[in-house]
């Protein structure tokens, strides 16, 4: 069978229930879907969590929650979900996530068309795969997935201008806390510490120390991260006598946050891409992963850093709860000297 074009089809699901960051590397193929083809309506499905970012994209037009741990875990969760999307006559799938749970939502749905990746879980739910690059962005592995529809070669690929839909409330309620804090924009360098996987958290006494090495050089650092990352931003915070803003805000508001200030430094974590969503110039830490795996910041103004003389590095895709060989060499040698110097190379 001939592939269809995009514009074949009238309302497209885009599946990605993984991890925060991963949710975010997923909207600039919506966004080239939209930019394409306006009038094709596209659903996004995500967990619960990443609700509060993909509502924030203009050009999603519905947003399904997929509580896949909670009360939509299991096969019923999935049908369940696979239920509400016949009812929304969703005719064609497209899936980043590679996960054995997305391919039976996708099989159970039961759509004209579906895409993923060939080395999905049970990549024979899709009607059609495509080859997954291992050493390309993220960002271009999922608009790989465009290469499936006959009219890919003609579609403006631009993913650059993903734009946000941030409401003005957020935006005051962002703007009061940093007023209220008696902070400056052009001067703030947003720290975020906080990691799902503890072997990507740079040392604490490290972003003390860099923390520091800013205000002795005129910048304002500012811890910024979840609510369960609010306990380590306090303590770095409170041992270099810098703000915390950890826990204050929500995903939007993060997002917006990041798009007032200098830069962020942040690990190899879902921050580096809020960051790209805003084009704030960012320097993102590497300790067991690594940016050739696909997950380097995006913004325009950006450095990757790590130690690339180790031999047990990377590690892992994504980390792990504890070094495998015991020293988080990786992490522990990489000094705040060397991320200083990036910082201040990056704001030149």
């Amino acid at each position: 069978m001939d592939s269809p074009r995009l514009d074949d089809f009238k309302h497209i699901a885009v599946i990605q229930t993984a991890f925060l960051g991963d949710v975010v590397l997923a909207l600039p193929l919506v966004e080239i879907i939209k930019n394409n083809y306006p009038d094709i309506k596209v659903s996004f499905v995500s967990t619960p969590l990443a609700a509060g970012i993909t509502s924030s994209l203009k050009s999603i037009d519905s947003v399904i929650a997929y509580d896949k741990r909670g009360i939509r875990k299991g096969l019923d969760g999935i049908k369940h979900i696979a239920g509400y999307l016949r009812e929304k006559n969703v005719d064609c799938i497209i899936s980043s996530h590679r996960s054995l749970r997305t391919s039976l939502l996708t099989f159970f749905t039961k759509v004209d068309y579906s895409v993923g990746f060939n080395t999905s879980a049970f990549s024979f739910a899709y009607k059609k795969r495509i080859k997954y690059k291992k050493t390309v962005h993220e960002i271009e592995r999922n608009l790989s997935l465009l290469q499936a529809f006959s009219d890919y070669d003609s579609l403006n690929l631009d993913y650059r201008n993903v734009e946000l839909d941030i409401s003005d409330n957020d935006k005051s309620y962002v703007e009061s806390v940093v007023i209220s804090s008696g902070l400056q924009n052009d001067k703030i360098i947003a720290l975020a510490p906080g990691s799902v996987w503890e072997t990507k958290k740079w040392k604490e006494k490290h972003f003390v120390t860099i923390a520091n090495m800013l205000k002795d050089a005129g910048y304002t650092p500012v811890l910024i991260g979840s609510e369960s990352d609010a306990p380590l931003c306090y303590r770095i915070a409170a041992g270099s006598n810098s703000v915390s803003f950890g826990g204050k805000f929500t995903l939007p508001q993060t997002i917006y946050f990041l798009s007032l200030i200098r830069l962020l430094l942040t690990n190899d974590s879902a921050p580096t891409h809020f960051a790209g969503l805003v084009d704030c110039p960012t320097v993102t830490v590497f300790g067991p992963t690594s940016p050739l795996f696909g997950f380097a910041p995006w913004s325009e103004k950006s450095l990757s850093l790590g130690l690339d003389n180790l031999k047990c590095r990377p590690c892992e895709i994504h980390g792990g709860e504890k070094c495998s060989i015991g020293t988080h060499e990786c992490m522990e040698n990489l000094l705040p000297e060397t991320v200083f110097d990036a910082i201040v190379s990056l704001l030149k």
